[in-house]
C-alpha cells in the first residue's frame, strides 16, 4: 500500500523544500501529512502520533511523515526503520504541559535509519522535556532547531547507548543543563566534512554547557560549526572531543570556558580551530590530555590554555596569542611538548609545582610578561634560542644525569 503525497497542501514552499519533499515522497513505501494549528491546506492526519500509529500498522520500515504547523505532543518512536520526520516552512514540534514522564520531545530508541528534518523543537523550560532523546539508535538531524529544553538528564539533546547521530546545518540553543549531551559508548557528529552537504553552519549557543561528552562518549565537530556564548563550550568528562577536518573553521567563541577536559577525557584538534573570547579560559584541561595539530588559534581569553593536575598538552602547531592573563600555564604534575608561536599574552609560558615543558620548534616571544617562567620545582627543555625572555633556574638541566 502506498499513501500519496498529493492529500499534503502547504502554501509559499521554496521551490527546493518542495523538490525534497518530492523526492521523499517518491522514495517511501508510505508518505502521509500531518496539519496542526497554524496550517493551512488539506492532510491526512490532524496529529503526529496518528500518522505514526496509522503507519505502524504497515510496518515500521521505509515511511515518512510530512508535517506542517505547530503540535504540541510527545512522539515517541520504538523499534523503526527509515523513519522521515519532515517539517515544511515553519514546522514545529511543541513540549505539552504535562509529558507524563518522557524525557524527550522526540524519543528514539532501539531504531536505524531516521531521519529528522526542517522542525523546530521547542521545550518548555528547565522542568519539561529534551527536544529530543536517543538510545540505541542512528538517525540524522539536518536544518533543526532545538530549544529551551531542561530536563536534569541532558537539556537540548540526550544521547546514549550504542547510537550514532549526526547533527548538521543546525541549531541547537538555550537549554540546560546541555546543548548536547552524550553518554558513551554512544557518539555525535556535529557538522559536515563535506562543506556541500552543510548549506548553513551548525551552531550551538546560549546553553548553560553547549556539548558534553561523558564516560566514552564522543563527540566530532567538522565543518563550519560554531559553539558561542555557553558557560562551557565544550565540556569532556572522561569522554572524548575531536575537531576536524581541512574543511572550514571550527569556531569556539565567547564562552565563559571555550573547552574543558578533565577526568582522563581527551581532546583532539585537527585543522583549523580558532578559540576566542572565552574570559575565564580557552582551553582548560584538568586531569585530561590534549592534542593539538597546526591551524590552530587561541587569542584573546583570558587564560589560554590551562594544563593541571596530572594533565598532559602535545601542540603540533599553532598559535596562542593575545591572551590577557596567560597564554599557557602547565601546573601541578602536568606536562608540556610546545611546537607553537606563543606571542602578546599578559605572560607566555608559567611551569609550576613539579611540571615540565619541552619546547620543540615555533617561538615564545613578544610576551608582556616573561615568555617562560618555571618554579625551582619544575623543569624546562628544548631550543632556548626559540625563547626571549627566560627565567627557569632548571631549564634544560636533566632531572635523571646519565645515560638514556
Amino acid at each position: 500500500m502506498r499513501v500519496p503525497c498529493s492529500s499534503w497542501k502547504c502554501l509559499g514552499c521554496s521551490m527546493m523544500l518542495a523538490w525534497v519533499l518530492f523526492f521523499t515522497c517518491e522514495a517511501r513505501a508510505n508518505t502521509v501529512s500531518v496539519g496542526c494549528p497554524g496550517s493551512s491546506g488539506v492532510f491526512d492526519f490532524a496529529t503526529i502520533n496518528d500518522a505514526v500509529s496509522f503507519l505502524s500498522g504497515l510496518g515500521k520500515k521505509d515511511h515518512a511523515v510530512i508535517i506542517s504547523g505547530a503540535c504540541t505532543e510527545i512522539v515517541s518512536l520504538d523499534d523503526w526503520d527509515d523513519l522521515r520526520l519532515i517539517g515544511t516552512t515553519g514546522a514545529a514540534i511543541l513540549a505539552p504541559a504535562d509529558p507524563a514522564g518522557h524525557i524527550g520531545i522526540i524519543e528514539i530508541h532501539n531504531s536505524k535509519k531516521m531521519f529528522v528534518s526542517g522542525l523546530r523543537l521547542h521545550g518548555n523550560g528547565t522542568s519539561g522535556p529534551n527536544p529530543m532523546h536517543v538510545d540505541e539508535s542512528t538517525v540524522e538531524v539536518f536544518q533543526c532547531m532545538l530549544e529551551n529544553g531542561g530536563i536534569l538528564a541532558g537539556g537540548g539533546m540526550f544521547v546514549q547507548g550504542h547510537s550514532t547521530v549526526h547533527v548538521h546545518a543546525s541549531v541547537v540553543q538555550n537549554n540546560s543543563p546541555n546543548g548536547i549531551r552524550v553518554d558513551g559508548p554512544a557518539s555525535v557528529q556535529l557538522g559536515d566534512v563535506d562543506p556541500g552537504a552543510e548549506p548553513t553552519p551548525t551552531i550551538i549557543q546560549n546553553n548553560d554547557t553547549g556539548i558534553q561528552a561523558r564516560g566514552s562518549g564522543l563527540v566530532a565537530i567538522h565543518g563550519k560549526t560554531t559553539i558561542q556564548n555557553n558557560g562551557v563550550g565544550v565540556s569532556v568528562n572522561a569522554g572524548e572531543a575531536v575537531f576536524c577536518c581541512e574543511d572550514g573553521q571550527r569556531q569556539v567563541l565567547n564562552n565563559v570556558v571555550g573547552i574543558s577536559v578533565i577526568t582522563g577525557g581527551r581532546l583532539e584538534t585537527i585543522g583549523p580551530v580558532l578559540v576566542q573570547g572565552n574570559p575565564a579560559f580557552g582551553i582548560s584541561l584538568i586531569g585530561g590530555n590534549a592534542t593539538m595539530g597546526s591551524g590552530n588559534t587561541v587569542r584573546q581569553n583570558g587564560r589560554g590554555i590551562q594544563v593541571r593536575t596530572g594533565s598532559s598538552l602535545r601542540m603540533l602547531g599553532g598559535t596562542v596569542a593575545n591572551n590577557s592573563v596567560v597564554g599557557i600555564v602547565v601546573r601541578d604534575n602536568s606536562s608540556a611538548i610546545l611546537n607553537a608561536t606563543i606571542s602578546g599574552n599578559g605572560a607566555g609560558v608559567r611551569v609550576l609545582l613539579l611540571s615540565t615543558v619541552a619546547v620543540a620548534s615555533g617561538s615564545i616571544q613578544g610576551n608582556l610578561g616573561s615568555d617562560f617562567v618555571c618554579s625551582p620545582d619544575s623543569f624546562g627543555y628544548g631550543d632556548k634560542t626559540l625563547i626571549d625572555q627566560l627565567h627557569c633556574p632548571n631549564f634544560g638541566v636533566d632531572p635523571l644525569p646519565g645515560p638514556d
